[in-house]
């Protein structure tokens, strides 16, 4: 074995070892050790919820994530405490960085996700409306982006297209240039 994957090895042991000490509290649940090509993956699960904790092989990366077992719901610290805080990503290299990232993920779980590892539907179900309410708005300013390129180029067939496609998120601003276009078309086909 290389001193690179020793290291690793080392790494990882260590980030078991930080887990069980940090997160005592949830040794009611039971646990399980996953050590595949992707990382480590420490997974703490009771009868309805299950929650993670994982360090990636190549990206040194330390997350956790929550899972509603019934329903598939499942949520990353990060989505639970975007509100609140600034996101938070931990990457890790040696032990005390291991030993920090965790004890950090250990003060935002137990301030944030209490309800999560109670099983709280209502707290999933909201994570995932946020998360959805994310990927609608990504999705209406790139409608927007190719809205504002075919109107400034004259497309007004094209400008009709997207903000049709988006009729009840319209601004005021938008309303009013699918209005102008559909007269600027209808112009062009009396002409």
């Amino acid at each position: 074995m290389s001193n690179h994957a020793e290291r690793r090895q080392e790494l990882f042991a260590y980030f078991e070892e930080c887990v069980k000490k940090h997160f005592g509290f949830l040794n009611d649940m039971s646990c399980s050790i996953d050590k595949n090509t992707m990382g480590l993956i420490i997974r703490y699960a009771s009868d309805n919820t299950e929650i993670e904790f994982c360090y990636e092989r190549t990206s040194f990366e330390i997350y956790s994530t929550i899972s509603l077992k019934s329903g598939n719901m499942r949520c990353s610290v990060d989505e639970i405490i975007k509100d609140d805080v600034k996101r938070k990503f931990f990457f890790a290299t040696n032990e005390n960085m291991v030993d920090n990232a965790v004890s950090e993920l250990k003060t935002l779980i137990t301030h944030y996700c209490k309800p999560f590892l109670n099983g709280d539907i209502n707290a999933f179900e909201n994570v995932l409306k946020a998360r959805e309410e994310v990927v609608k708005n990504y999705d209406l300013r790139l409608i927007e982006e190719k809205a504002v390129k075919a109107w400034d180029s004259g497309n007004y067939d094209e400008v009709v297209v997207l903000y049709q496609s988006i009729k009840g998120d319209l601004t005021p601003v938008q309303e009013k240039r699918l209005s102008l276009s559909m007269k600027k078309i209808a112009d062009n086909m009396q002409s």
